[in-house]
């Protein structure tokens, strides 16, 4: 992973996923590339020369909004991180997705304030919309990482074989920030399984991430997301993590984006 796009709109959340971005970029030798999205009611990319000064209410917000990315890219070389950044305008927020492979993006790291939102860009929704249509990895995250020296990866699943693709990007997640791995199975009445069988399920994950630290978990909850939840709260640092099919709604992962407080990386198989 060695470029990170982080969508900003300048929030307190999208602050939280800059600086987080940043340390994980000083930490790997990673890119950062800050992005917002603009909407103005005139075609500044094709202005002719000096047609500006007729909107100078936009210039003077395109000019405000630069020096925000500027700032940002400025935080970023003050911690020996190589950043960029880039304005985009009339777009929508597709153009997150557009610039994945314009940028040659390997990871996104995003915040969100989940159900309640924000007034522009970091609705829960394309929190949401992000981690269904990304081709690369998405990291939301919605406060301060606390600082750890092996942050914990909750890999929640229900270990069927065709999840260890994408859990292998999620092992060389864990080995760039220098995490460690738990294996979470949560047992519901609707999915419900025999310890046996889900057991033999997550050892050919637990080999995969060939760890002897690495440790299986098996709990028994009414609800998906009420288990998790209780789960993750003794556990510091750590940062749920989930395979999701491309492009198919998961309640599972709107419950994680919305609600839970901890951050959350998603793999698109």
């Amino acid at each position: 992973m060695k470029k990170i796009m982080v969508p900003t709109d300048f929030s307190e959340c999208a602050k939280v996923a800059s600086e987080t971005a940043i340390r994980m970029a000083e930490k790997s030798k990673a890119e950062i590339i800050f992005l917002h999205y603009m909407s103005i009611p005139v075609n500044w990319i094709q202005m002719e020369h000096n047609q500006d000064k007729m909107y100078p209410d936009v210039t003077k917000k395109v000019t405000h909004v630069t020096n925000q990315l500027k700032g940002l890219v400025e935080l970023a070389n003050k911690s020996g991180v190589k950043a960029h950044h880039h304005l985009a305008f009339n777009g929508g927020p597709s153009e997150i997705i557009q610039h994945i492979e314009n940028f040659g993006i390997d990871l996104i790291v995003m915040g969100s304030h989940g159900a309640r939102g924000v007034k522009e860009f970091f609705l829960g929704s394309n929190a949401q919309r992000t981690i269904r249509e990304a081709n690369v990895p998405v990291l939301i995250v919605k406060k301060e990482l606390q600082k750890a020296t092996s942050p914990t990866i909750v890999f929640v699943s229900d270990f069927e074989v065709e999840m260890l693709i994408g859990f292998r990007k999620i092992l060389e997640f864990a080995h760039w920030i220098e995490g460690t791995i738990q294996l979470l199975y949560i047992n519901t009445p609707d999915e419900f399984a025999d310890t046996w069988t889900i057991r033999a399920k997550m050892e050919k994950f637990k080999n995969l991430a060939k760890n002897e630290n690495t440790v299986i978990q098996i709990i028994n909850a009414f609800d998906f997301e009420e288990g998790l939840s209780r789960y993750c709260k003794g556990i510091k640092g750590g940062i749920v993590a989930m395979v999701t099919h491309h492009k198919v709604r998961d309640s599972k992962v709107d419950k994680v984006v919305n609600h839970l407080e901890l951050p959350f990386f998603n793999v698109n198989d």
